[in-house]
């Protein structure tokens, strides 16, 4: 993702003034979580990363359902 946001104008961010170029360090001081809510000048990577964002929710809550079900045949394997 870093390499879609670096070098691309801000139009509105907390932190950084609207009309910057995002550079690795803007990145290096936010959590990765904190990337999304960076709007872009350019609405292709607004909506690229939204999309971005959508899927690695969409993993995330795959992946808590599929652990949540391993843990629970492993706890009745147990009794």
């Amino acid at each position: 993702m870093e390499n879609i946001i670096i070098g691309k104008k801000v139009a509105s961010s907390k932190g950084i003034p609207k009309g910057s170029t995002i550079k690795k360090d803007h990145l290096d001081a936010m959590s990765k979580n904190d990337w999304f809510k960076i709007r872009f000048q350019n609405e292709a990577i607004n909506k690229q990363l939204k999309q971005i964002e959508l899927n690695l929710n969409e993993y995330r809550e795959n992946l808590k359902r599929f652990l949540n079900k391993r843990n629970l045949r492993y706890l009745m394997e147990m009794t």
